[in-house]
């Protein structure tokens, strides 16, 4: 979560972009899932070969570090005024644990990734083979149904993107907490009534975008 929070502080000041350029962070997650699920499907059965090429993108990753030669002092530039505000806690910077944890802000940013969590989206994302796994014959059709809701998150996540400086991000987190709650009660019930196949597929994507 260290990227997210650097996103919202080093456009602080756009407030216009600001939601959008911290949402980025969450559609890179989401198209990286994706990847994922086609590597594993293309390199399906080896599961060895499967494991390790997550070497690869941290690979590219490390190697781009050394490109970002310049953001040292743009990252300083940007904390400079964070440190001035510290001003409010005396001559030092340095805010304790306990302190920050009794803001209102931080409270409210750890209850929502807890819900988030509880919501059930990385269950879905990372279970969703198993999940199917009793409605298809074969593994490989599961593997290639299992790129639907995969493929929905990503959709979700881009419309979030285009949305979220426009209508804000309280309304947009009150609309997608109504809808996940209809779809895991709609799935519970799917589970229940023993639905699969089409349905089952259908509710999962219903649930991840």
């Amino acid at each position: 979560n260290v990227t997210p929070l650097f996103l919202s502080e080093l456009f602080a000041d756009e407030r216009e972009s600001r939601g959008s350029e911290v949402a980025s962070n969450v559609v890179s997650i989401t198209c990286g899932q994706l990847c994922s699920y086609l590597v594993g499907l293309l390199l399906y059965p080896h599961w060895r070969l499967i494991l390790g090429s997550a070497f690869v993108p941290a690979l590219l990753q490390a190697g781009a570090l050394w490109f970002l030669d310049g953001t040292r002092n743009e990252i300083e530039t940007e904390v400079e005024p964070l440190h001035a505000a510290g001003g409010v806690h005396g001559a030092s910077s340095v805010v304790s644990l306990t302190d920050l944890l009794q803001t209102q802000s931080v409270k409210v940013g750890i209850g929502l990734q807890v819900l988030q969590q509880f919501s059930g989206i990385n269950f879905v994302m990372y279970y969703c083979p198993l999940i199917l796994l009793g409605s298809f014959d074969g593994e490989r059709i599961v593997l290639v149904t299992s790129l639907l809701p995969v493929g929905f998150n990503v959709v979700g996540s881009i419309l979030s993107l285009r949305l979220v400086d426009r209508f804000g991000r309280r309304l947009l987190l009150l609309a997608s907490l109504k809808g996940t709650i209809a779809t895991s009660l709609t799935i519970l019930a799917a589970f229940l009534l023993d639905a699969r196949g089409a349905v089952l597929v259908f509710l999962l994507c219903m649930h991840v975008l």
